[in-house]
């Protein structure tokens, strides 16, 4: 059994992966959320000695669930920052991602034959949102800021509902969208976005 506590602060060097096989209990709140970011991030928990410059890519996986079936995943109040892979779904079913930060990632949810949903999410400068094989994604509420892919190589399996793409490149295949908006970085939104009946 993993246990994540309120408030904790994980700093990963470069290209290493914390791999979860066992059931996880997360406990992010909105005031105290789990931090995943790179050794050399001074914006938050203590200095690391040496102190480096940050900067680039740093762990190789920030959070990888294995285990399928076995291990359900269900995270809330997370930021993920700095790392090639934010998080990997090794496969299974009902992974559900809430109250997520991914910031200056190379790719943001890897997921193989996985089924997850993310809900309220902002991804800033993640380079590939999505990604992976086999996989079904439901998305709510998700922010994109800067990103050279939507969804590559995951499958045409990805709904989005209520969501908002800024500077966002290629979308890549995307199943089902429902009041998505697309905008260029430094445009102002001023639409309503409404459901369809």
């Amino acid at each position: 059994h993993t246990v994540f506590e309120s408030g904790a602060v994980l700093k990963m060097a470069s290209n290493v992966a914390l791999t979860v096989n066992t059931p996880i209990t997360w406990g992010g709140t909105p005031f105290r959320p789990v931090v995943l970011t790179a050794r050399d991030d001074p914006s938050l928990g203590q200095s690391i000695t040496p102190t480096n410059a940050l900067g680039g890519y740093y762990a190789a996986t920030a959070l990888r669930i294995t285990g399928g079936t076995t291990n359900t995943l269900a995270l809330q109040n997370l930021r993920i920052a700095h790392a090639q892979t934010a998080i990997s779904l090794d496969g299974g079913a009902n992974h559900v991602i809430r109250h997520a930060q991914l910031v200056n990632c190379q790719r943001g949810i890897v997921a193989t034959n996985a089924e997850f949903s993310l809900r309220n999410a902002l991804f800033h400068n993640v380079l590939t949102n999505f990604s992976g094989s086999s996989s079904t994604g439901r998305v709510e509420h998700l922010t994109s800021d800067v990103a050279s892919w939507l969804n590559n190589n995951l499958g045409t399996s990805l709904y989005l509902t209520n969501c908002i793409l800024a500077g966002v490149t290629n979308l890549g295949s995307t199943a089902v969208t429902n009041s998505v908006a697309r905008v260029s970085p430094g445009d102002e939104v001023t639409a309503t976005l409404v459901a369809p009946d």
